[in-house]
């Protein structure tokens, strides 16, 4: 029972992938003039950065609240 109702998925999944028509390649291409993009590219320069800060704070702060106890 179990490996045809598998079976029934496998089939039923690939009948439906093969349903999506083809879609035409388009090129894109970004917006790299308009502001929002510029504030986003910023943002996203500081971002690696920031989180890294943000995790050895709290790691310290962690293990300064673990000693103190």
């Amino acid at each position: 029972m179990k490996k045809t109702l598998r079976s029934r998925a496998v089939l039923s999944a690939a009948l439906a992938l093969l349903a999506i028509p083809a879609l035409p390649a388009q090129e894109a291409v970004a917006d790299t003039s308009s502001f929002g993009y510029k504030v986003g590219y910023h943002i996203g320069s500081w971002l690696p950065f920031l989180i890294i800060v943000i995790l050895v704070v709290l790691i310290i702060r962690k293990s300064g609240g673990q000693s103190r106890e």
